[in-house]
């Protein structure tokens, strides 16, 4: 049953990486997190058609994305659909690198 989510967020990531429009930045990361600063305060939604797998009829997906910072300099998106939410947090340690 991962496999539909992974599935899900894969296209969904490269649905925004391809047609989502940049938007203003608030509340922006600094140093080696800026890169991400242009997604910020954005939201942006997905629609997928999903072949058939692992038992599973296909079908299609429906799925919004929003993306914001949190304190400590870490870059949050929270990814949800009918069936499906997702919140994943992305930092950056200097000492570990």
């Amino acid at each position: 049953m991962r496999v539909v989510p992974t599935v899900v967020c894969a296209v969904l990531l490269t649905c925004l990486a391809a047609f989502a429009p940049a938007r203003a930045a608030g509340g922006p990361l600094t140093g080696k997190m800026a890169l991400f600063n242009y997604l910020i305060g954005g939201t942006w939604s997905c629609s997928t058609k999903m072949s058939a797998m692992d038992g599973h009829a296909g079908g299609n997906g429906r799925s919004t994305v929003t993306f914001d910072v949190v304190p400590g300099n870490v870059f949050h998106d929270h990814v949800a659909s009918a069936h499906y939410a997702d919140d994943d947090y992305f930092g950056f340690d200097a000492k570990s690198g």
